[in-house]
């Protein structure tokens, strides 16, 4: 089902809290821009993953966006919308 539902959506919404993102995120994360889907971050998490890098950057570059609020996200969906 979350195969289907990653092919059906229009874009990702990854909650990349914590130090270590969970690994279901990244793998959706991952399949989502295999098959060309825009992914969105959202990090509300002040825990940073290094002393440089608020998330792994493997899972940072192909972000269109990194938000830190519900609000960021709901401006870039209104954006690519």
């Amino acid at each position: 089902e979350d195969i289907s539902a990653l092919k059906a959506c229009d874009v990702v919404v990854a909650v990349l809290d914590g130090v270590e993102v969970d690994s279901g995120v990244a793998f959706e994360m991952g399949y989502a821009v295999a098959i060309g889907k825009p992914v969105i971050g959202l990090k509300t998490d002040h825990r940073a993953f290094s002393k440089v890098e608020d998330v792994n950057l493997m899972l940072e570059v192909p972000l269109i966006k990194l938000c830190s609020s519900i609000d960021d996200v709901i401006t870039e969906l209104k954006n690519l919308f």
